[in-house]
């Protein structure tokens, strides 16, 4: 026992290295950005810091294992019995760690904006350039707020009063900060990332840019079950974005040009968002994972061979799960958001929106079963519940353990109806703990037990 814990903190040691080791990213972000913004080399390079947040422990473990954990695919090392049984509680490292990465990034992004507004716009290369600037901080303060919504709020009840607390500038103190309503949030989300679609002049997949701010907002409206907009935005990353899908499943994460060198995720050609990291941390650590995630494959449409399985045997299929590397110590990809989800999305909100076997969801959902890297037959459902089925069970398969996105779709599939949590995964029973605590390094701030509210049932 002792041992497995050692190798547990070792593991975690090495991830924690691994994820602030970015080219990309010189030492002098770390200055007091009120000092160091003097022109557009100094202001990018203190934008690097607050995208190093995404490589950080809290940040990447809270949102790469707390769903997987919640869900059906947890990763064993770094989870924890009280998620993987859906009883989490207050103290829990996952749960704070999940909370303090987003609002450390938000933290992060809120200081930089604050810093380059007082900058002039020709020390920066002129207005455009400042806005795009300031577009990328935006869409990283948007989307921690949103892993945070998804989370720790009703997200699915649009007139709770119990949204999040919503940071619209930088934390000088403890001083806690009351929750705002879950409409206020999306919208605050929202106006984020209008501001990042009119203003980002930003092209690389590792930097935010108007694809990324686009596919995020289609997720947001998804979540906010306004699939139309959600359906139109999904539609216009598809047509427009320019990314593809990769020839190989394992060419999402990482893969080997003709030279034999590792050629990293954030590479990807499908790749919308996922931070810049070394390529020696791209690699993918193949294990098997969860009955609960194997049981899936017997007696359904999906018991076929899938490239997506690296485990192939008619009595034990499992899947390859984003990991640390036991032999190098390597950290996982994170890959954010990419081309296959929005496929997804669309095919979700144009099934919502429309009756019957709509033909437009059916399309983008048998476009990610029969690409070049997947190969599987395409589906034919019969009805509505069916084909939503069908698109849960999709991506299920599609972006296992990268984002917990599993879990957050039972819990939707559950409050609109769609199926009953708990005939997915037995210990989802008690709808209070589909949200999240806010945590106990939250409430126990002063002043914190009179301004935030908590969550039911915890």
């Amino acid at each position: 026992m002792k041992n497995k814990i050692l190798l547990t903190l070792l593991l975690f040691s090495a991830f924690f290295i691994a994820c602030n080791n970015l080219d990309d990213v010189d030492a002098t972000f770390r200055l007091d950005p009120e000092n160091a913004i003097v022109d557009a080399e100094s202001a990018q390079n203190i934008l690097n810091g607050v995208y190093s947040k995404l490589r950080e422990l809290d940040f990447v473990v809270g949102v790469n294992r707390t769903g997987s954990a919640l869900g059906l695919s947890f990763i064993g090392f770094g989870t924890e019995v009280d998620l993987e049984t859906n009883m989490p509680n207050t103290g829990g490292s996952l749960v704070s760690g999940l909370y303090g990465g987003c609002y450390s990034l938000i933290q992060e992004a809120n200081v930089f904006l604050e810093n380059i507004a007082s900058v002039e716009d020709n020390v920066l290369g002129g207005t455009d350039a400042k806005n795009s600037l300031i577009a990328e901080a935006r869409f990283l303060r948007a989307l921690g707020h949103f892993y945070l919504l998804r989370s720790f709020a009703r997200f699915d009840d649009l007139s709770s009063e119990f949204g999040i607390s919503l940071r619209a500038s930088s934390a000088t103190d403890g001083t806690p900060v009351a929750r705002s309503s879950v409409s206020e949030s999306y919208d605050f989300i929202n106006e984020d990332l209008d501001f990042v679609i009119a203003n980002t002049l930003e092209t690389d997949s590792y930097r935010a840019n108007v694809w990324a701010a686009i596919g995020l907002k289609a997720k947001v409206k998804l979540y906010q079950k306004e699939y139309a907009e959600a359906q139109d935005l999904a539609l216009q990353v598809i047509n427009g974005s320019g990314r593809d899908f990769p020839s190989a499943f394992r060419e999402t994460f990482s893969f080997l040009n003709a030279s034999n060198n590792v050629v990293p995720a954030h590479e990807s050609v499908s790749l919308l968002f996922g931070p810049f990291t070394n390529s020696d941390s791209e690699l993918l650590s193949l294990v098997s994972n969860s009955n609960f995630f194997n049981t899936i494959y017997f007696d359904t449409a999906f018991a076929s061979f899938d490239p997506r399985l690296p485990i192939l045997s008619d009595t034990n299929k499992g899947f390859g799960i984003l990991s640390f590397n036991p032999l190098t110590f390597n950290a996982p990809t994170l890959v954010l958001l990419r081309l296959e989800e929005i496929y997804l999305i669309h095919a979700e909100a144009a099934a919502r929106e429309n009756s019957g076997v709509d033909a437009v969801a059916l399309g983008s959902l048998n476009a990610i079963r029969t690409r070049g890297a997947v190969g599987l037959p395409p589906l034919s459902p019969s009805s509505k519940a069916e084909l939503l089925e069908s698109i849960r069970m999709e991506k299920l398969l599609e972006l296992a353990t990268e984002t917990g996105e599993e879990f957050y779709d039972i819990v939707r599939y559950h409050r609109e109806g769609d199926l009953e949590a708990s005939n997915v995964k037995p210990t989802l029973t008690n709808e209070d703990f589909f949200v999240l605590p806010i945590p106990d390094s939250e409430l126990l701030n002063p002043g914190a037990n009179a301004t935030i509210v908590q969550n039911p049932g915890y």
